[in-house]
């Protein structure tokens, strides 16, 4: 498994510019050229993560219990520390992703919340006279990238769902890529274009270029949703 270490000594090695310096024995107070370079692989690291907004390993499971009484919910709430964003499907679908249970009944069936745009959940919820507490039915995020459930939970509820995390910065040695270990080359060969791409180094650009891209096209099939199949009924 590769680490943060291990990946600045590969693109030094390979990228043959490195003179005596050789490769870095550590990713902390290095200077000039190495220093470069520890920069490069955690840019491209996080270049990788920005790239696509579904990566399959940038998701994580929420659930949290006692759920608020008032149906507003903060990372913090749910300790969730890297939090981009919450996920929902916003469409014409009642599954939003996101189920509450009441957590005094183990046999209470999860439900789906809708999701439903903020004004609308606005206007229906935060309007008064504010409507009477009841099984939540419905879910939004605020301005504040706050989830909020309406109507306001009458009991306590068990809350589950999913968010995507902010991506993750290498900093220590020993500190690994969170994606899936059979990808972590595309950070060396993202890393060999930036490189490539500071010297000007017009031969080797497009040949790190091509493989970074063949990289990601693998990282794309590997690690993003499959599309949605739909019954169109039987062939005539």
């Amino acid at each position: 498994m590769a680490t943060f270490l291990s990946l600045c000594q590969d693109v030094a090695a390979e990228s043959g510019t490195t003179g005596f310096a050789a490769t870095p024995s550590s990713v902390l107070n290095q200077t000039g050229r190495l220093r470069l370079i520890v920069r490069w692989v955690n840019d491209a690291w996080r270049d990788v993560q920005m790239q696509r907004g579904d990566w399959l390993w940038m998701v994580g499971e929420a659930e949290v219990t006692p759920a608020s009484a008032s149906g507003v919910y903060t990372a913090a709430d749910l300790s969730l520390s890297r939090l981009a964003d919450w996920r929902t499907t916003k469409g014409p679908t009642d599954d939003s992703g996101w189920t509450v249970q009441l957590a005094s009944d183990a046999t209470d069936p999860e439900s789906f919340l809708r999701y439903v745009p903020w004004r609308t959940f606005r206007n229906a919820y935060l309007r008064r006279p504010i409507p009477a507490t009841d099984r939540p039915q419905i879910m939004t995020v605020d301005p504040q990238n706050r989830l909020r459930l309406g109507p306001a939970p009458d009991a306590v509820y068990i809350l589950r769902g999913e968010y995507r995390q902010t991506p993750q910065t290498l900093a220590a040695n020993d500190d690994t890529p969170e994606m899936p270990e059979q990808h972590h080359r595309l950070i060396v060969e993202r890393a060999l274009d930036y490189l490539g791409i500071y010297d000007e180094a017009t031969a080797q650009v497009p040949a790190w270029s091509g493989r970074a891209a063949a990289r990601l096209n693998d990282l794309i099939r590997d690690q993003t949703p499959l599309p949605s199949l739909h019954y169109l009924g039987p062939l005539a």
